[in-house]
């Protein structure tokens, strides 16, 4: 008779808390992200921007960085107009101060498409071989995420198993982002809060996308004939 085993398997992902600010190596889908047109730059008005709505997105600052900016922008809007004069405006300076310490100038992003099209895309340009390594995850730059079930998605549709592409990253304005995730779900520019990688597979992606963007290029050599 052949043994079943009664340990569970590891969790890999767990919904999204809409109560709580977001988190590192949080996935985020529908994001839209506004840029100004390249041939416009340095016009000081009738300029045009672009428009780019991305299926996926992973957050990888830190959740220290990320809840400190949420917690201080709450703090900030709370406090309300400054007082006039006194020790009263003394303590609210002094404590919007320590609040903008806090301030992040931009919410680290990085792509994530379906694992199916990045197999039509990437893949054909890659060798078999690195292919099959980005597919275990032992390709630098690629990153594959399971997919997710219901139960483990804020918004109770479960997902496609993705492939991140630690080269396409950006930043987004903390209040832009923290806005379009709490948008209503039929408003332009909504973005929705899926799943949170659960450790230890929250390390390992993040370990892995800072260990890319570390990496040190050497020159080529023409080796010695």
């Amino acid at each position: 008779m052949q043994a079943v085993s009664t340990v569970a398997p590891t969790p890999y992902w767990r919904r999204s808390e809409a109560s709580q600010p977001l988190g590192e190596c949080e996935l985020v889908s529908g994001l839209e992200r506004i840029t100004l047109d390249p041939a416009d730059v340095g016009l000081s008005e009738g300029f045009a921007v672009i428009r780019s709505t991305y299926p996926f997105v992973v957050v990888m600052s830190q959740d220290c960085d990320v809840w400190w900016d949420a917690l201080a922008r709450r703090s900030m809007a709370a406090a309300g107009e400054p007082p006039s004069r006194g020790d009263a405006r003394t303590e609210w300076d002094r404590r919007d101060r320590e609040a903008r310490t806090k301030l992040m100038e931009g919410v680290l992003l990085c792509l994530a498409e379906e694992e199916s099209v990045v197999r039509e895309t990437v893949a054909k340009t890659l060798p078999s071989k690195q292919w099959q390594m980005a597919q275990s995850n032992q390709h630098p730059r690629f990153h594959c995420l399971r997919e997710g079930m219901p139960d483990d998605d804020l918004q109770d549709r479960g997902f496609p198993a993705l492939v991140v592409d630690f080269k396409r990253y950006f930043t987004l304005g903390p209040e832009e982002l923290f806005r379009r995730v709490a948008l209503a779900p039929d408003a332009r520019g909504n973005a929705q809060r899926r799943s949170v990688l659960v450790s230890p597979y929250l390390e390992d992606a993040a370990s892995r996308f800072f260990n890319f963007q570390s990496r040190v290029a050497l020159p080529e050599e023409k080796a010695a004939g």
